[in-house]
């Protein structure tokens, strides 16, 4: 298992239509044309540098720690997908671009919110629309 893909966004419900409509156009946009390099560099380097952010609180160091725990990792296990994100190249990068990052046919989008400003919209163009209930099940 690779993990799951997941994007969030806090808009107004009045955009709510329009932010699913964007991310399904910017998915299908990256899965025909894949990334530059310079996009790849700056995923690269939001990467690296963020990890300095694993130690600035207790909270984030417990996170570390349950990571290691989790995945059964190597304390050192930074320096490991450092290594990785320094020889990884465009080519490969967007393999796994095609590999990995879903078609926008296969995203399931969970919407929170005022249900009478897009639940109809969202049907009118055409999206399955399931609603459930507080504890997960169908209406």
């Amino acid at each position: 298992n690779l993990g799951y893909f997941v994007s969030v966004t806090g808009v107004k419900s009045d955009a709510t239509i329009n932010a699913v409509e964007d991310i399904i156009t910017i998915i299908d946009k990256f899965k025909k044309n894949g990334m530059t390099q310079d996009e790849l560099e700056a995923v690269k380097s939001s990467m690296i540098l963020s990890k300095a952010l694993d130690f600035e609180s207790n909270r984030s160091k417990l996170n570390y720690l349950s990571t290691i725990s989790q995945y059964n990792l190597n304390r050192n296990y930074q320096n490991s997908q450092k290594l990785v994100l320094d020889r990884l190249n465009l080519k490969e990068a967007n393999k796994w671009v095609q590999d990995y990052v879903p078609n926008s046919s296969e995203l399931m989008f969970v919407i929170m919110g005022d249900k009478s400003v897009y639940f109809d919209k969202l049907k009118e163009k055409g999206f399955t629309v399931i609603e459930v209930d507080e504890n997960g099940k169908e209406k």
